[in-house]
């Protein structure tokens, strides 16, 4: 398993993340609960892919890792 994917799991375990505005409407959108999206990520194989974004707020290069993956009821997630 990628060890970058290993790093965001264990952030998640101990609650040291945060969704963004856009996450969140994203979510809301979709009726989809955190849990969810949480369980989704702890279920995952792999990172799907990683794409350079900048960051709106403060106009920084980033990386995004994409992320697909199912909760325990079969519903596909991409975070």
């Amino acid at each position: 398993m990628h060890a970058l994917l290993l790093k965001i799991k264990r952030l998640i375990i101990t609650k040291r993340y945060r969704f963004t505005g856009k996450a969140e409407t994203e979510m809301f959108a979709d009726a989809l609960t955190e849990p969810d999206v949480l369980e989704a990520i702890l279920n995952a194989n792999g990172i799907k892919k990683t794409i350079r974004s900048s960051n709106p707020a403060t106009g920084k290069k980033e990386k995004l890792h994409i992320i697909e993956s199912f909760t325990y009821d079969g519903l596909l997630i991409y975070t």
